[in-house]
């Protein structure tokens, strides 16, 4: 019924303008707002999920599913708000911002990288889970993000960001980035050791076969001389 709606009726609706009580209006109908997605209502949203505590949710699973799902939508629909709000210092102390970079992360936007480096340290679970997962997901695009992370003046988003480095696919770009890195200063131990891994893993990957012993070597070459019907001919005898 709603979709048949005129948008400015339906926005209405989902803002509960029309409601006879007066207080109720500008409150979000999160039920259906996701068929709304609309700058007011995408405010009035982030507005509304800036008051939430870490307990809000407590004993109300199935609402906070329904609202995972309606911010997914609304962060789709416009991206740069949700950078905006997360962005501040609300943002950082807001009780279920989790929720809003799990939606953020999944819209794979391209200029979310830079804040969402800034969670990937959080103290919050979900949020810092969430910001690391969208900024592997955005791949080699993240890196100027994760190197300004590893240089950070805190510690938690250096680290932070040295893990999320280690953990993404292997390119050519990445060993770049990296090696620059542990070219220059690194404060924490514990970071250089996580960056420096993927180096050595590059460079095993890398070994080419006269790097090995000989008769490693010369066993590696046989067997791929080897084709598989001969390999089953010799197994039934």
């Amino acid at each position: 019924v709603l979709e048949d709606l005129a948008p400015e009726r339906r926005e209405s609706l989902v803002l509960c303008n029309l409601h006879k009580q007066a207080y109720m209006h500008g409150k979000v109908q999160w039920v259906y707002a996701d068929l709304t997605p609309t700058e007011e209502v995408v405010d009035k949203a982030l507005a509304e999920a800036l008051g939430w505590n870490r307990t809000y949710f407590s004993y109300a699973e199935d609402r906070l599913k329904g609202v995972r799902s309606t911010l997914a939508a609304l962060a789709k629909a416009h991206p740069d708000r949700f950078v905006a709000v997360l962005d501040t210092k609300e943002g950082h102390k807001a009780g279920q911002r989790g929720l809003l970079v799990e939606a953020l992360a999944g819209t794979a936007h391209l200029p979310a990288a830079e804040v969402l480096v800034t969670y990937a340290g959080d103290k919050h679970e979900l949020a810092a889970l969430s910001a690391s997962r969208g900024l592997i997901a955005l791949g080699d695009a993240a890196l100027p993000a994760l190197v300004a992370g590893v240089r950070s003046r805190k510690k938690a988003e250096r680290l932070a960001s040295a893990e999320v480095l280690s953990k993404m696919p292997r390119t050519q770009d990445l060993c770049d980035a990296i090696r620059e890195l542990v070219g220059g200063k690194i404060r924490e131990d514990e970071a250089r050791t996580m960056l420096e891994s993927v180096l050595a893993d590059d460079e095993q990957e890398e070994a080419a076969p006269e790097d090995l012993p000989p008769g490693l070597a010369a066993a590696l070459a046989l067997r791929e001389s080897v084709d598989e019907d001969f390999r089953a001919s010799c197994l039934e005898h």
